[in-house]
């Protein structure tokens, strides 16, 4: 999830063109649902930035331990 202070639609654009993630927004707080086991959180920034986006927060949700053995067994989301 990133926050940040002023949404625009430069950023949204920005976001969905990674390649890695979907990308959905409410208010000033854009989600991204991340396809891949690297760290892209440099990524996501820097593609913010370009955008002329200020990130006021950055933070992983979800992808714990429960989540990745409901997923193996069959019963994640």
């Amino acid at each position: 999830m990133v926050e940040v202070q002023q949404p625009n639609d430069s950023i949204l654009a920005t976001l969905k063109a990674l390649s890695f993630a979907d990308v959905t927004v409410t208010g000033n707080v854009y989600t991204l649902a991340v396809n891949t086991q690297d760290d892209v959180r440099g990524q996501i920034s820097k593609a913010v930035t370009s955008a002329g986006g200020l990130i006021l927060s950055l933070r992983e949700e979800g992808g714990g331990l429960e989540d990745a053995f409901l997923a193996l067994v069959g019963k994640g989301a």
